[in-house]
């Protein structure tokens, strides 16, 4: 069931368009079934959810599982692509890959075991196994079984599975019977030559340093079983050196134009590389990436593999590989940055051109979480260089919004509604310092009068300067607007609900809340959107005389915040002052979106809060103190 809200217009047409892109994609899906354990779909659907999830996002394909518990061991992969289909699945073989399971028999120690009294079979003291299975189970974390062949099944990851296994040989029943265990570990048909080695080489030495049997057993097209068996003094040892040998990978990704130059002529400069860190690079040009569809990340096209004893070595080997390449194109790294959710449908929409742009220019890539997670974190993959470039063009787009609070008197409303206001604060902040200027009457005289500065997070600098343009106008008119100490009286504000319980109390004054007269300097700074009195208190340092951007952090030194009106949300894209009470002055009447210039209309974004810095080049959110602040349920 998919639910579409908006106007009547609007949802007739994003209904329309589901509609054929329904009836387009129904004609080309395809789906792939494929064989996996029963134990181990249960495992996957229960501890690996998220995983799966984001397998499928990351595909744009659709896993059908069968229900749990139901002992069916055939999964259904649906996708509009083969090569997303093939990548799904390699997915989830390689999680099934964490999954381990062992068996410890109980032998005989000879036939008067089996038939004590030359008729009778021995008999288990059931409630006893029962009592220690739940036991074990409990303390390792695996999934133990007592079958009637006188065995017990472990299920699990490596570390609890192992775990199990030596609590179970620590059973006085265990020790006095001959116990014989086996590991299967399922893997990758493609590491089978790489854990053999040249003929059998690495396996054979397991098998005679461990006295251990080791055993392939196919599954399927993607994956199989080794199977190893051996006393209890040996099948744990066996398996450790085993687990030695399994391959451990990086993937990373290098432009496909330093691929020849890295290999060298006949690969002398990859083997030489290889040769000293003891690690197999498989380089996939455009070709074989779009056949595979990427390792581990979509975007990666080189793989490094080696034994897991030698894992240490995979970085070395990274970062030699990368020495060949251009400082601009080498250390493709991931960085995140946070952007309210409530502006993600815009920049994906009408501001998608520039994302586009922004990609090509600094050979970047953004990831958008899915709006099920309710994220506000996008991912930036690039080279190290032009990460912070793409950061600051992306800021270009999104905008930012400051309110300044004062008592509306006589003398303020005749000099705000004046043409020299419109031509000193409202013309010259817009054509000097870039930021829109936007005065909000709530009515009569002794109400709140609300200056709106409007401006984007890229020229967020400008704000102190439009706020001493505004200030300085206010003293030349010999408009009073500081506060006096003590002064008692308070003036109607909006409600607001605050989100945000860690604000800098250190400041002297700023422990205790006075309500905020028509004198109040503080006052002048107050913003709002979901910030209560007590804890946004003003927009500058006014003995600092300097703006800066709002610190969580207790070693701040004056606080500040940033506020959003309640009324500008994601339906305000047309006219962003509906919903605002009074004359507005420096707004045209009618649907007008006014905006900043440089083509970005900044009151059609919600803000957000920035973390505090002076230089924009650095400005990026506190992950710690983030504030998901509310938005519109309707449209969530």
């Amino acid at each position: 069931m998919i639910y579409i809200t908006g106007e009547f217009f609007g949802v007739q047409r994003a209904r329309e368009m589901l509609f054929q892109v329904s009836m387009h994609k129904s004609k080309c899906i395809i789906s792939r079934d494929t064989a996996m354990l029963p134990r181990k779909l249960d495992w996957l659907l229960m501890e690996k959810l998220a995983q799966l999830q984001e397998i499928m996002y990351d595909n744009g394909t659709f896993i059908n599982f069968p229900p749990i518990g139901s002992q069916v061991s055939v999964l259904s992969v649906y996708g509009d692509h083969r090569v997303h289909i093939e990548r799904t699945i390699r997915s989830l073989m390689q999680l099934a890959c964490e999954f381990y399971i062992a068996n410890v028999w109980l032998l005989p120690k000879s036939i008067q075991d089996v038939y004590p009294n030359g008729s009778q079979p021995s008999i288990v003291n059931q409630a006893a196994i029962q009592s220690d299975g739940n036991r074990i189970a409990i303390e390792s974390g695996a999934e133990v079984v007592f079958k009637s062949t006188n065995s017990f099944e472990v299920y699990g990851t490596e570390k609890v599975t192992k775990r199990a296994v030596e609590k179970i040989l620590e059973l006085d029943m265990v020790k006095n019977s001959q116990v014989e265990i086996r590991f299967q570990v399922e893997l990758a048909c493609e590491h089978r030559d790489f854990i053999s080695g040249k003929k059998n080489g690495k396996l054979n030495k397991i098998m005679k340093t461990s006295n251990v049997k080791i055993k392939f057993e196919s599954f399927n097209d993607y994956n199989f079983m080794l199977n190893l068996s051996g006393n209890p003094a040996t099948a744990l040892m066996g398996l450790t050196l085993l687990e030695e040998e399994l391959p451990a990978e990086i993937s990373f990704h290098i432009p496909e134009g330093y691929h020849k130059r890295i290999i060298g002529v006949g690969g002398k400069n990859i083997q030489r590389i290889m040769k000293k860190y003891g690690v197999y690079v498989k380089f996939s040009n455009a070709k074989e990436f779009a056949k595979l569809g990427g390792y581990q990340n979509n975007h990666d096209n080189v793989v490094a593999r080696t034994p897991a004893k030698n894992a240490e070595n995979l970085e070395n080997l990274k970062q030699s590989v990368m020495e060949l390449v251009h400082p601009k194109d080498k250390d493709f790294v991931i960085e995140y940055l946070n952007i309210d959710r409530t502006q993600h449908r815009t920049i994906l929409g009408e501001k998608s051109i520039f994302i586009h742009d922004i990609e090509s220019k600094t050979n970047t890539c953004f990831y958008f979480p899915s709006t099920e997670s309710g994220s506000s974190t996008i991912e930036i993959f690039g080279p190290r260089s032009q990460i912070a470039i793409a950061k600051q063009m992306i800021m270009s787009h999104i905008g930012l919004e400051a309110d300044c609070r004062l008592m509306a008197t006589s003398e303020l409303l005749r000099v705000v509604a004046s043409d020299e206001f419109d031509e000193k604060v409202i013309q010259t902040c817009k054509n000097h310092w870039n930021v829109t200027v936007l005065v909000i009457n709530g009515g009569a005289e002794g109400e709140e009068l609300t200056v709106k500065f409007g401006l984007t997070r890229a020229n967020a600098e400008n704000l102190q300067n439009a706020r001493e343009t505004l200030e300085a106008f206010l003293i030349e008119k010999k408009i009073n607007f500081h506060r006096e100490r003590g002064a008692t009286g308070s003036y109607p504000r909006r409600n607001t609900v605050t989100s945000i319980g860690s604000l800098d109390r250190s400041t002297n004054g700023f422990n205790t809340f006075t309500p905020p007269t028509p004198t109040d300097t503080a006052g002048f700074g107050t913003i709002n959107r979901h910030g209560s009195e007590k804890d946004l208190q003003g927009l500058v340092d006014r003995n600092g005389g300097h703006y800066h951007y709002p610190s969580l952090s207790s070693s701040t030194n004056s606080a500040s915040s940033y506020a959003y009106h309640p009324a500008m949300s994601m339906n305000r894209f047309y006219n962003q002052f509906v919903g605002l009470d009074g004359h507005m002055i420096g707004v045209s009447n009618g649907q007008t979106a006014i905006g900043a210039p440089g083509n970005t209309d900044w009151a059609s974004i919600p803000r957000q809060m920035v973390q505090k810095s002076n230089n924009y080049n650095i400005l990026e959110p506190n992950h710690l103190i983030w504030v998901d602040l509310p938005s519109d349920p309707d449209l969530n």
